[in-house]
């Protein structure tokens, strides 16, 4: 069976590991990311077209309850539908694959270490496959857009957030954004990239498991310190 980009999406849902054993043949990265980055634009484009923008900026001026007066107007003149919307697009087109891309150098010193013979393009195509799983939170999200009245959280919109899922922290909150931040796409993801990573280094489980649990736990570890030092 020839390796396609629809048979290999679909492979890492029910086989990834046959799945990255095609893909690296094949290291075509062109359809995953213009679905999850496209997909996941157009779904905060319809967002913030019904979102009640009244009730989000006093939502989040409620979250910042230490802001003074003028940080308070400012906010609130800043907080334009046309302002918020095309910088929640220009981020989700341009820092997504730019997050791709930064993993993969991460990834590259890896296929180097364990001389895996693999260039900087296989390496983007694989963090951008073992971001899949994020097309599933992209209904659900819709379903949120379409029961909530115009007044859900952008921070809400994931149904499988930690936050969500476990511990409803309120806005105002320190751990809030970092409960919502992280969910269970994004640990879904990890395993992908466990089962892929053994697939093309050989290495094994273990080997694996603590190469991709760096890079998260670099980017979750430094939000944490964050959070304990400056609140």
């Amino acid at each position: 069976m020839s390796a396609t980009p629809l048979s290999i999406m679909s492979g890492m849902f029910f086989d990834p590991s046959t799945a990255f054993d095609r893909l690296r043949a094949r290291t075509s990265s062109w359809l995953p990311l213009i679905a999850v980055t496209l997909g996941t634009a157009l779904v905060y484009w319809w967002y913030y077209q019904t979102v009640d923008f009244g009730w989000l900026v006093d939502h989040t001026l409620a979250a910042n309850p230490d802001f003074t007066d003028e940080q308070r107007e400012s906010t609130r003149s800043m907080m334009t539908p046309a302002f918020i919307t095309n910088s929640s697009l220009a981020a989700t087109l341009i820092v997504t694959p730019i997050s791709f891309a930064v993993f993969a150098i991460y990834y590259s010193i890896v296929g180097k270490i364990t001389d895996t013979g693999l260039r900087y393009r296989d390496w983007f195509a694989f963090c951008v496959w073992t971001s899949v799983p994020r097309l599933l939170l992209l209904p659900l999200m819709a379903f949120q857009i379409l029961t909530s009245d115009g007044r859900v959280a952008p921070e809400d919109l994931s149904m499988v957030s930690i936050n969500t899922l476990f511990l409803q922290l309120p806005n105002s909150h320190p751990w809030a954004g970092f409960a919502a931040g992280l969910d269970l796409s994004v640990l879904w993801s990890c395993v992908l990239a466990v089962l892929g990573l053994r697939v093309w280094t050989g290495r094994s489980t273990g080997a694996c498991i603590a190469l991709c649990l760096l890079p998260l736990a670099i980017v979750y570890g430094g939000w944490a310190a964050k959070i304990l030092v400056f609140g």
